[in-house]
């Protein structure tokens, strides 16, 4: 092994065991801090999902068209994700709706399936 390989190896492992994590976020910065600290902040982050994906749940649930829906939630950051079936295009359009104009939701992607039962008259 080369040098910088081993020195790499081994900060590597200084690092691992002190509780350093060093994190690339997707827009390729990179951050170093304490395991601690990012545990923290995942939770909190989770939390601020769960109350949005509930908060919009409550909103659809509570909407008389879409009684007979079988709608999921779940949210990150201010993207709400949908997740189901619905009767109808026109239920769709407005559980999206919905959804859109909900406080904190910036984006929404719908995941939803449209179930059309067969015509018993034909």
């Amino acid at each position: 092994m080369g040098r910088p390989l081993i020195i790499l190896l081994f900060m590597s492992a200084v690092l691992a065991s002190t509780g350093c994590v060093i994190v690339v976020e997707d827009s390729g910065e990179v951050d170093a801090g304490w395991a601690s600290n990012y545990a923290q902040h995942s939770r909190e982050v989770s939390d601020a999902n769960r109350e949005l994906a509930r908060s919009v749940s409550a909103t659809l649930a509570r909407d008389a068209i879409l009684t007979d829906s079988d709608i999921t939630v779940s949210a990150r950051g201010d993207t709400v994700t949908l997740h189901g079936r619905v009767q109808s295009v026109d239920h769709l359009d407005r559980a999206v709706d919905l959804a859109v104009t909900s406080p904190g939701v910036g984006t929404v992607v719908s995941r939803m399936t449209v179930e059309v039962l067969a015509d018993s008259a034909s």
